[in-house]
């Protein structure tokens, strides 16, 4: 086992402190796209449960990260969370990129659920309405995406052969807003940029490449290429309008860690 992992407490070291978390639990992401990638990890491991917010200019995001962490015991080792989960205590993550976080839980018995959940009266009226949300009903939209935790038919090649998998997904799509602005740009422009000026366009959008996005690319190059062709103009090679590979990029932001956090 790696030294890092037993650093249960702040070590000097050279006058410096070592905090646990700067070394254990990780958070803050470096970017949209890490941030997206990052909650659906969580919720394909049963984190179906989330509550999001924007914090203010003036609060102290590093106050604001210990507070929400310890709150709600989200950097607890993996087998402490193991053994909470076995005995109905909710498993909770959270996950920041700028100004924008999320807490996310599984089912159980937890602070989430008691701070963010419903409360009624002795007589049973409800006095506040619960505030978290369940992925599995209500997609969760940042930035240009739509992340949704759906029973369907996902598939994926396996031996040069796409094997289909119903059960439940993580799927995450461009929003309908963006997806539906994006599709009426490049069909305004389908018949008056020429083959490579429109695939540079394609190519330079610049999202990730989930399964369900590439789709959706995939779907707005075919709609401009019937345009295209309807007007004896040549059709655009899909390969050189729409990413495939996933770029090799860290999720996390680097920390220092001879800082406490």
């Amino acid at each position: 086992m790696k030294e890092s992992q037993w650093a249960l407490e702040i070590v000097p070291l050279n006058n410096l402190t070592i905090s646990r978390r700067s070394v254990s639990y990780r958070w803050e992401t470096a970017s949209p796209d890490g941030f997206v990638r990052q909650v659906v990890q969580h919720v394909s491991s049963g984190h179906h449960f989330y509550f999001t917010d924007r914090v203010k200019e003036h609060v102290d995001l590093e106050a604001l990260d210990d507070k929400l962490i310890d709150t709600y015991r989200c950097d607890v080792k993996p087998w402490t969370r193991s053994r909470r989960k076995a005995s109905g205590m909710a498993s909770t993550h959270y996950v920041r990129h700028g100004r924008f976080f999320i807490l996310l839980a599984t089912a159980g018995q937890g602070s989430f659920f008691e701070s963010l959940g419903e409360s009624r009266d002795r007589h049973g009226r409800v006095v506040r309405p619960a505030v978290f949300r369940d992925m599995r009903r209500i997609s969760l939209v940042y930035n240009a995406y739509s992340i949704r935790h759906t029973f369907c038919r996902n598939s994926r090649v396996i031996g040069g052969v796409r094997v289909s998998r119903p059960g439940w997904h993580t799927l995450v799509r461009l929003n309908k807003q963006v997806n539906a602005g994006l599709r009426a740009h490049m069909l305004e422009l389908a018949t008056r940029w020429p083959k490579q000026r429109l695939e540079a366009e394609f190519w330079s959008l610049g999202f990730y490449p989930f399964r369900p996005v590439i789709d959706q690319l995939l779907a707005t190059v075919r709609e401009v290429n019937r345009k295209r062709q309807s007007q004896g103009m040549a059709p655009l090679d899909h390969r050189k309008c729409v990413r495939r590979r996933r770029p090799a990029e860290r999720v996390f932001v680097t920390r220092d860690v001879s800082s406490p956090v």
